[in-house]
């Protein structure tokens, strides 16, 4: 980017500009750029722009060998060709011919800079690639931009407007628009003006649900995402969003376990530092097996949802619940190491005297109960009943005070 903005201001520019990346502001605003310092406005007989994938190459390569129409340049525009994706031999072959009364620009989403094409831009042109900005160039851009409108913005609301907007510069650049036209009347530009104005990202948002997640808040973690579906926010992008979030949390407490700067996470992670920031607090006070089961608990109710076996608004609320009911493991093994071990002595310090009183739980719970009475079984008690109903008969008049009674023996003469 640097070289290109020295071409632009010493004028010397080249046949051909390959621009790609993700950042899609940077490309159309150095594209137009480009276009201005060639063709004036309203000339469209030296300029031909193309778009999509459907373009025929030879019609292209003619309109670039042409001749301009009374001007000194010709400019022909490709978007998102995807020219610089797969083999061309005839694009590769034309550029280093391209004629000096003609300029090509090229912006794709993404390159390849093994082709033939590719290489040759480099050599005769420049391929520059347009990342999203680090947080200090886009507060210097920020600032570059507030002060072409003689406008002043204090530094927590810079800040806020920063968290609310992202990194999309498309964004950043119609939210300062609108910003500036509400303090027209106004000294500068503060954090009041910013929330009037500024509608919060689905992250913020986010962040906040995470961590009434964390502090076991039911309502507030209910309430984000009602407001995330009254932003438009549809349940699997939610769902997205937390899984996202956790794994960012999950990275975050492994490398400060480390001792890893904030600054360095950021760069690793490929994210703002304010975003990293906002997210190491929690999770610093979270155990790594707490952050793994939430993952997974996110990937199950994905594929739920996906199969058809869940719906999608049943599938986020519920799983919102059990992240607030789940337990973390660290209290679980506190739990069952007190249930298992046994209980320590407590010691008691009375007001009046230094006497401590020491109650040993040990020896409680080494005294057994006492047994009862009955001890005998259920099957002990069903032969006893048996007995008592089968056992013979004995007459009264065969009892003898001396003698026990016996049993009476039949009389043979009545047989």
């Amino acid at each position: 980017m640097k070289q290109l903005d020295a071409d632009i201001k010493s004028g010397n520019f080249k046949k051909i500009y390959v621009f790609y990346g993700d950042q899609d502001y940077l490309k159309s605003r150095y594209k137009d750029i480009l276009v201005r310092q060639f063709v004036p406005d309203g000339d469209t007989m030296n300029l031909t722009c193309f778009f999509g994938k459907k373009i025929d190459l030879k019609e292209v390569l003619e309109i670039a060998g042409t001749m301009p129409f009374f001007a000194e340049k010709r400019v022909v525009v490709l978007e998102k060709s995807g020219l610089f994706s797969s083999a061309c031999e005839e694009l590769a072959e034309f550029i280093p011919d391209i004629p000096d009364t003609c300029v090509m620009i090229f912006t794709e989403d993404k390159i390849d800079a093994r082709l033939k094409q590719t290489k040759a831009a480099k050599a005769a042109g420049s391929v520059i690639e347009f990342t999203d900005l680090c947080e200090a160039d886009l507060r210097k851009w920020i600032l570059q931009r507030i002060a072409k409108e003689h406008r002043q913005i204090t530094a927590n609301a810079l800040d806020l407007f920063i968290t609310r907007c992202g990194s999309d510069l498309w964004q950043i650049s119609n939210e300062l628009e609108k910003l500036i036209s509400y303090t027209f009347n106004k000294d500068g530009i503060r954090k009041e003006d910013v929330e009037a104005v500024c509608p919060p990202l689905a992250e913020d948002k986010i962040f906040v649900m995470i961590n009434a997640i964390f502090d076991r808040n039911a309502d507030t973690a209910l309430c984000c995402y009602r407001d995330l579906l009254a932003l438009r926010t549809e349940p699997l992008n939610i769902l997205g969003l937390i899984r996202e979030q956790y794994r960012l949390m999950l990275h975050a407490k492994e490398m400060s376990e480390e001792n890893v700067s904030l600054r360095e996470m950021a760069e690793v992670m490929k994210l703002r530092d304010t975003r990293v920031k906002m997210a190491l607090p929690v999770a610093k006070k979270s155990s790594k097996i707490r952050l793994i089961e939430g993952i997974k608990a996110c990937a199950e109710t994905d594929e739920k949802i996906k199969t058809g076996l869940l719906d999608e608004h049943i599938g986020v609320e519920t799983l919102i619940v059990s992240l607030i009911k789940r337990r973390n493991c660290r209290w679980l093994i506190c739990q069952i190491w007190r249930i298992r071990s046994p209980k320590p002595s407590i010691s008691l310090r009375t007001k009046r005297a230094n006497t401590v009183i020491t109650q040993d739980f040990r020896l409680l719970s080494k005294q057994r109960k006492p047994k009862s009475r009955n001890t005998t079984t259920s099957s002990e008690r069903n032969t006893m009943s048996f007995t008592r109903m089968h056992r013979p008969r004995i007459l009264k008049s065969s009892w003898t005070s001396s003698s026990p009674p016996t049993r009476r023996s039949p009389d043979i003469r009545t047989i």
